[in-house]
């Protein structure tokens, strides 16, 4: 694992247990990870965190949202 990569992570799991998965925050560095993962052709790994910032932000904002 990359330096990048164990900083997103670390980033994303304090998201989450002080932000909860919900926050905007969270949210944010859910997909950066994911990102990050699609650049490094790790597409196992990127897809789950792009379907659960896709589930997060439409619970948190509506599927209608832009």
């Amino acid at each position: 694992m990359g330096a990048a990569t164990a900083v997103l992570r670390s980033t994303l799991d304090g998201r989450r247990a002080t932000l909860g998965a919900t926050h905007q925050d969270t949210i944010c560095s859910t997909t950066a990870l994911g990102n990050l993962l699609y650049a490094q052709d790790e597409l196992e790994q990127a897809e789950p965190l792009y379907r659960e910032a896709l589930t997060q932000c439409r619970g948190t904002v509506g599927d209608r949202h832009p």
